[in-house]
Formats: C-alpha cells, structure tokens, sequence
C-alpha cells in the first residue's frame, strides 16, 4: 500500500467493484468514440464477472476511487483507467 496525505494506492476490495466499473464504462465510452456505446453496455456485466480473475490495484483520493489498474498473471497489465 502507497499512501499520501488523502491518498492511497491499495488492492481493490471487492465490495467497491461498482466503483471501478463506473469508471470503466464511463471511460471507455469517452475514449473509444468510434466504438459503438452499445457495445460496452452489452459487455459490462461480463467484465464486472473476470475483473475479480485480474489482481486490481485502486488510487484513492479521500476515500474516492480514481483510478485502476489490472494485472494479469502478475506481469500483463489487462487495463489502466483513470476517472
């Protein structure tokens, strides 16, 4: 665990998945305009069901998810997103 004053980076405690897939279909829309919105929607339940399979490491601000990162097999980063 990193931390700063109100900051930390940590394991994701998998009470707080809903927080990091608002991040992750927000930002995935944002970023992948030529990507149909549909596309993510219809893929969110599936991936809120592996991200659990990735070790995930979550930046906190106050107690405010920000960011995250998913690690595969301990040396592929699967996603880095940040809110």
């Amino acid at each position: 665990m990193v931390q700063g004053e109100g900051t930390m980076i940590k394991e994701l405690e998998i009470s707080r998945i809903d927080d990091i897939m608002k991040i992750w279909i927000e930002e995935n829309i944002n970023a992948h305009y030529f990507i149909s919105k549909d596309y993510w929607e219809k893929n969110y339940n599936y991936v809120k069901n592996v991200l659990p399979n990735a070790s995930i490491f979550v930046y906190e601000d106050n107690d405010e998810i920000k960011g995250f990162i998913g690690i595969v097999e301990n040396s592929y980063i699967a996603g880095l997103f940040v809110s």
